[in-house]
């Protein structure tokens, strides 16, 4: 902690000698924890540049980045600190501000708010450029802030607004705070820049009508944004809606889902039985199995005896192979049942009988057995049947 604090110290003198920039080796959550000590005091911004073994951070001090004139009066405001991304510190920092390449560099003020965020080498005239524009810019959220709360915030500053916002909070609250400007914006202007980046990023939620106005006008969509995908925009609504659903167990939102974001899927994106692997996905993270049983039995219909036989058995050889809990059983137990009646097979009918005798059902583990036993053809399987008998007996 005092040999940080002296490097700290010694590394602000060299800033202000005008010698060139030190980053203050930052691996250790309280080496961090000292460093903003130190800048709260000070009021100083923050510069945490994020690095790993790419060798990114050892081309900008070869190049003499940190030496250039413009970046050393740039950063005279700031404590710089660098973080290993391999090290105690940087494993927490990539939890809060995960970087999309290496070396990563985050401008931040005194209290922990990021206000800009680069990866990949800079060159030095950026980097003194970025930095001179955050430090003037180091109350802007706070302005910002203040101006939405007098509903006097212009297009521009809508957007800056929602951008800091998504840097500093969760998803979630800042998909809120989008939705309340794409609510208040005209509807053909929702789909020509900059409205359109913003539904497109922030208009998943099903609750509301945008997914299915992104599906109607991707023709516009892709016109203003080069890089629009639809089939990534109804993947992150597909994951979004169904990720809710599932923290809040919420089963009418499931219903929406299935009612209302499936058919969006674009055909490139179409799964075999998507409204049993969405109901399986849920059930498997809310324990809810009798959801797993429904989506099961609506993939069932419609195809071949034969095949929705198989189907239905392998839905119910997952449940009781994956889960030890009764409901899970039952659910699986049901299955099986229903794949006989779909389709009488040698093992169908092995599973139903040994689900049966795990749910205590001692009558109907014999007559599924008695069925097993009729179908059994090889020695292996009149084995196995043998093996179950034992169990059930005993």
């Amino acid at each position: 902690m005092k040999k940080l604090f002296l490097l700290l110290t010694i590394s602000f003198a060299l800033n202000t000698l005008g010698q060139k920039v030190r980053l203050a080796s930052t691996q250790r959550i309280e080496d961090y924890q000292t460093a903003l000590k130190i800048a709260r005091d000070k009021e100083q911004m923050l510069l945490v540049v994020l690095y790993g073994g790419g060798g990114g951070l050892r081309q900008m001090y070869e190049r003499n980045t940190f030496k250039n004139r413009a970046v050393k009066t740039a950063l005279a405001p700031y404590l710089p600190l660098a973080i290993d991304v391999r090290k105690e510190m940087g494993s927490r920092w990539t939890e809060l501000f995960p970087p999309a390449k290496l070396p990563a560099f985050y401008w931040l003020t005194h209290d922990e708010f990021l206000l800009a965020l680069r990866g990949g080498v800079l060159p030095a005239d950026s980097l003194a450029s970025i930095s001179k524009r955050q430090y003037q810019n180091r109350d802007r959220f706070k302005t910002l802030r203040k101006t939405y709360q007098k509903n006097e915030l212009s297009q521009a500053q809508w957007q800056e607004l929602i951008r800091l916002h998504s840097l500093n909070f969760s998803f979630r609250e800042t998909l809120l705070l989008a939705l309340e400007y794409l609510n208040a914006q005209p509807a053909d202007q929702r789909y020509t820049p900059p409205q359109a980046a913003l539904l497109t990023e922030y208009g998943l939620d099903i609750e509301t009508p945008y997914p299915g106005q992104v599906a109607r006008h991707q023709e516009s969509l892709e016109k203003a944004l080069p890089d629009f995908s639809y089939a990534n925009f109804y993947q992150k609504a597909y994951s979004y809606n169904l990720d809710l659903a599932i923290i809040n167990k919420d089963t009418a939102l499931l219903q929406k889902i299935v009612d209302e974001l499936l058919p969006l899927a674009p055909e490139e994106k179409e799964k075999s039985h998507p409204v049993l692997a969405t109901y399986r996905l849920f059930a498997r993270e809310t324990g809810q199995y009798a959801w797993w049983r429904r989506g099961a039995l609506m993939a069932a219909r419609g195809v071949r005896a034969d095949s929705a036989g198989q189907l239905l058995y392998d839905e119910a050889f997952a449940l009781a192979d994956g889960y030890e809990d009764s409901s899970a059983t039952e659910t699986a137990y049901l299955l099986a049942g229903a794949a006989l009646k779909k389709r009488t097979f040698f093992k169908a009918a092995m599973l139903r009988a040994y689900l049966a005798h795990q749910t205590s059902r001692a009558e109907e583990a014999r007559r599924a057995l008695s069925k097993a036993a009729a179908l059994a053809v090889t020695d292996s399987e009149r084995k196995n049947v043998a093996a179950l008998r034992k169990m059930i007996q005993e």
